[in-house]
Formats: structure tokens, sequence, C-alpha cells
């Protein structure tokens, strides 16, 4: 399957690669010039550092199973699920994706 592939992606000519750019383009040298990569100064303040922001959540986050029993005709069927999940308050409501 791997040899197929490769072998098509090689005999497929030109629709493969990537369009070439017009580096004269007027339109594309004014955005290029105009950008500014600098990250803007309230997007770096008041962050917590990683590891102060783990110590703060992980009292909080929970590891959750389920495990459904349903009575059949002829057997029991068991559904199980698993996921985490954030404890949100102090009476114990536990945040998590539906399928958990």
């Amino acid at each position: 399957l791997a040899i197929a592939i490769l072998a098509t992606y090689a005999c497929s000519g030109d629709e493969a690669r990537p369009p070439v750019i017009d580096s004269n383009d007027l339109t594309q040298k004014i955005i290029f010039e105009n950008a500014h990569l600098d990250t803007p100064p309230h997007v770096t303040q008041n962050l917590f550092p990683l590891a102060d922001l783990v110590e703060n959540v992980q009292q909080s986050v929970v590891s959750i199973s389920v495990d459904i029993v349903s009575k059949g005709r002829f057997f029991d069927f068991t559904d199980e699920g698993s996921g985490t999940g954030i404890i949100i308050s102090n009476d114990g409501y536990i945040v998590t994706n539906y399928h958990v």
C-alpha cells in the first residue's frame, strides 16, 4: 500500500507541486514589509508560569470511569466510558466531556 501511494505521488506531475508565488507582486511585498512579528506586550503580561499553573489546578483534575450494565434477553451488556474532569465547586460538581 505504501509503495502504491508513493508511486501515485511521484507520477502525479505538476498537480502535486505547490504553486509558484511571483516575488515581484507588490501586494505581497507590502504585506510582508508591514507585518509585525513581535508579540504584543498585553499577551505576555500577567501570565502564570506553567509550573505555577499546574500546581494551582492539579488538585482539581479527576479521573472518571463509568460502567453501565444493560439487561438483555439472554445476556447482560456492559458499556464503559472513561476520561478526565475538573472539579468546579466545593460541593463536588465536575465538568467533563459528554462521552464520559
